[in-house]
């Protein structure tokens, strides 16, 4: 299953890295609609969202996009992934009793958020629980955050909001000190607005 995801991920990714002066973080049209949005069932997401590994040790960079629908909460939600050609690629599904990953392969399943994210993305896998908060703009509750010019850093990441009006969410994760040669992680997500919601021009 690993496998079918990655081959996905790693068509089509072209530069993801933004470089855009910094700035503070502040609110957008599409940050209130997002949370306007919110309801007791949670939040409900869609977009594009890029993935770029690279092993730093030799420079050996792979990556891809998806589309992906996100809804519910970290304790009961579902993502669902498809190809740059609309194809479906995963349906996650988890609640209070575990998780399931179904693929055209079939479905296996999961004893949480995080190992959901380990079978849909293999070792780099990205923070599910604390993405929900990050597509939205803001530091995800249920870990410490420390604020820094232009986003936060959290779980090892560095979010970056510099292109919040424009609704894109970058995330980038370093190698771990002990490995200083290991794999960088990078992250582009474009976040679609509510249909309602007012355009940045």
């Amino acid at each position: 299953m690993r496998a079918l995801i990655r081959a996905v991920l790693l068509g089509s990714l072209g530069g993801v890295a933004l470089s855009v002066p910094a700035q503070g973080l502040e609110p957008s049209p599409a940050a209130s609609a997002a949370a306007d949005s919110l309801q007791p069932s949670g939040v409900k997401l869609s977009g594009r969202m890029s993935l770029r590994m690279t092993r730093l040790r030799d420079g050996v960079s792979d990556g891809g996009t998806v589309s992906f629908e996100l809804s519910g909460t970290e304790h009961r939600g579902r993502l669902s992934l498809q190809s740059a050609v609309g194809t479906l690629v995963a349906n996650a599904q988890w609640d209070a009793r575990g998780a399931q990953v179904t693929t055209p392969q079939g479905t296996t399943a999961a004893a949480n958020l995080d190992e959901v994210s380990r079978q849909l993305l293999g070792a780099q896998a990205l923070p599910l629980a604390a993405l929900m908060s990050w597509l939205q703009g803001q530091p995800w509750p249920g870990a410490e955050v420390r604020l820094v010019s232009g986003g936060f850093e959290q779980l090892g990441w560095h979010v970056r909001l510099t292109s919040w009006h424009e609704s894109v969410v970058t995330a980038h994760r370093p190698p771990p000190p002990d490995n200083p040669g290991g794999v960088e992680v990078m992250v582009r997500a474009l976040v679609d607005r509510p249909t309602d919601a007012p355009r940045t021009p």
